[in-house]
């Protein structure tokens, strides 16, 4: 059991393989295992998002009518982190 994991591929990213705590509740030898399995792919892991062109994905609307609905409410604590996570 992992408490996070994360994906994408930064040289900007602030968290790595490193930071994953693997639960001790994992016999010895997974948790041995899952550790090579992390640093095999280290490269694949990041805090940050990413993008990808291996899949194309379209999403089939039932009619051209665009859905309207009310932004759900934000704390104010998040709301800069929102606006800098939308740029």
């Amino acid at each position: 059991m992992l408490s996070w994991m994360f994906f994408g591929n930064s040289s900007n990213a602030n968290e790595t393989v490193k930071g994953v705590h693997i639960s001790d509740e994992l016999e010895l030898e997974q948790r041995n295992q899952l550790w090579k399995l992390l640093h095999e792919f280290e490269d694949i892991f990041s805090d940050l998002p990413g993008k990808t062109d291996v899949i194309e994905h379209r999403i089939v609307l039932t009619d051209g009518n665009p859905v309207r609905s009310k932004p759900y409410p934000v704390s104010h604590a998040l709301k800069d982190d929102i606006i800098e996570e939308v740029k």
